[in-house]
């Protein structure tokens, strides 16, 4: 019932219908990306990407492995932690560097220390992965933790640059401009 209310008023005050209502209140992550409307990427090929994707060979826990390691390729896991408990999820994407695709996805309700050590497991299963993630508190955290206390130094450093300095800072800086350059 609430649902069908929420359809008739989004349709009627914003004059979107049906995917006004989707875009707001996605029933998945595919449905997300379906009916985004402001965003970078285009959606149409996204359709297409998603019709192509096949099963994953793995599934549980929150982890989905769609292609197991090869030596000959690099891999690389971007992660977004979460505080673990309610909202959303903590998320990680493991993807191999040479053709450019995912290989694993992770995403649950953990902890920043928990993720750490789920994370730290796929990037010894995918050949000491590069770990990196965006400058947010709970990223961080997982970050300063994968390194002071599970040993694992392979995290991404962004190079910040000022009138003075060119430092490496752990992770990347989530501003306007750094979104422009990694998208470009």
């Amino acid at each position: 019932r609430w649902r069908r209310f929420k359809m008739e008023e989004r349709g009627q005050t914003s004059g979107g219908g049906q995917n006004d209502f989707f875009s707001e209140y996605p029933e998945d992550p595919v449905t997300a990306w379906q009916v985004a409307s402001d965003t970078i990427f285009d959606v149409e090929t996204i359709r297409q990407m998603m019709l192509l994707a096949h099963a994953p060979l793995m599934e549980m826990s929150g982890l989905k492995v769609y292609e197991r390691a090869a030596v000959k390729y690099s891999y690389v896991i971007g992660i977004d932690a979460s505080g673990g408990v309610g909202g959303a999820e903590a998320a990680a994407s493991v993807i191999c560097v040479q053709p450019g695709r995912a290989v694993a996805t992770m995403a649950g309700q953990f902890g920043p220390d928990e993720f750490a050590r789920r994370v730290l497991e796929r990037a010894q299963m995918y050949h000491s992965a590069l770990i990196g993630g965006e400058r947010d508190a709970w990223t961080l955290r997982v970050m300063e933790y994968l390194y002071r206390h599970l040993n694992y130094s392979n995290i991404y450093r962004h190079r910040d640059f000022d009138r003075i300095t060119n430092v490496r800072r752990v992770g990347f800086p989530n501003t306007y401009d750094s979104k422009v350059q990694a998208v470009e």
